[in-house]
């Protein structure tokens, strides 16, 4: 399905585009309801099976927009405080948290209120649609599901059993800012450790045969650099994709729920 908006080719499975990240129009066939109209005695009986109903996830957005306003302020002055402990390893974090967290929430705030659909929950999986662009898990795809913390904020975490269906489905742009964001995420939890070699080629199929990682992955441009960026993830919190708090329209514990009936109703 194409685009009309940006001409973007999309998945038969995408509710938004890829790309620039705005609603899909279908258009049924001409003759599709009277199809389902005989096929059902001429009554349209529609299916309970919540499988094959589609979710839209909507975030508050107001309150999503303040709380990362309070928390952007919060690790902003944090970084004055730590700028003017005066001593060297202070300094640099001080200057990361604000520039990070100070002018990232500038950025990122505008964007929060535009988006109205964080996610959309299916039969096929999760359309993933964030501020800086979207993706699509595939419940095939997943191997576990769970929560886990950072800096006291829950999230809930997809494990992967392979890297390569969700990489190729990454808009370019959402590749790009996690490129981009994983230097400062590693920074900030003073830990760059990546998954061992073995391990790492079997969740990505590309990096077959290789024995350095780092110089594979540098290899392979932005789409590497993502793909060290969710084991990176992986290493650090035990999933390879965390869903926050400003993606979420409930509790991290029930939006587990949610997702573990949508994944159980796909392998039923």
């Amino acid at each position: 399905m194409y685009c009309v908006h940006c001409g973007t080719q999309n998945p038969d499975y995408a509710s938004f585009c890829l790309r620039c990240g705005k609603h899909l129009e279908r258009k049924p066939p001409p003759d599709a309801d009277k199809k389902s109209m005989a096929a059902n005695g001429g009554t349209s009986k529609r299916s309970s099976h919540r499988s094959l109903a589609k979710l839209e996830i909507k975030p508050k957005t107001g309150r999503n927009v303040l709380f990362l306003v309070i928390g952007c302020s919060a690790f902003t002055v944090g970084g004055f405080f730590l700028i003017g402990t005066g001593e060297a390893q202070n300094i640099a974090v001080g200057i990361l948290c604000t520039v990070f967290f100070g002018c990232g929430g500038l950025i990122t705030a505008p964007k929060l209120m535009r988006r109205k659909i964080s996610m959309v929950l299916s039969e096929q999986g999760v359309e993933q649609i964030t501020p800086h662009g979207s993706a699509f898990i595939r419940w095939a795809d997943v191997e576990k599901l769970g929560t886990t913390s950072m800096f006291r904020s829950h999230f809930v975490g997809f494990r992967l059993k392979s890297y390569d269906r969700y990489v190729e489905a990454m808009s370019p742009e959402l590749s790009a800012f996690m490129r981009k964001s994983m230097p400062y995420m590693k920074l900030i939890a003073r830990a760059a450790a990546l998954l061992p070699v073995p391990e790492a080629v079997a969740l990505w199929s590309k990096l077959k045969g290789e024995t350095d990682l780092q110089e594979a992955l540098r290899a392979f441009g932005k789409t590497g650099s993502f793909v060290e960026a969710l084991m990176w993830t992986r290493q650090q919190f035990g999933y390879d994709i965390l869903v926050g708090w400003s993606d979420r329209d409930r509790s991290a514990p029930k939006f587990l729920e949610l997702l573990e009936e949508y994944r159980a109703l796909s392998q039923s």
